[in-house]
């Protein structure tokens, strides 16, 4: 049980979802598009920090991060993590949103 996991900047919506089963610590994740570099910086720093925390209570897991990452660096997170960007392209054409 993952009970010491912080909490994620105010302005991101993040949920950690554990399959022990299957051996996958799965995060969802939207980070809005309107963040400063600072902001995005700040957001990666957490993933980082959370996962290492949730992949030693449950070690020979693997980590799937899902969602809209809108503008988010992904890069350092791959390499720290060890993990591979699947999709590689926008996967809907336009907005359904009005901002």
């Amino acid at each position: 049980e993952i009970t010491s996991l912080s909490s994620p900047p105010a302005y991101i919506e993040c949920l950690w979802v554990v399959f022990p089963t299957w051996r996958i610590v799965l995060v969802v994740l939207h980070v809005p598009p309107n963040l400063t570099v600072s902001q995005l910086d700040e957001v990666n720093a957490y993933i980082e920090t959370e996962a290492d925390k949730a992949l030693k209570v449950f070690s020979g897991s693997k980590l799937l991060i899902l969602g809209d990452l809108n503008h988010l660096c992904t890069r350092d997170l791959e390499n720290t993590l060890g993990l591979k960007q699947v999709v590689d392209q926008p996967t809907r054409k336009g907005s359904t949103y009005v901002y």
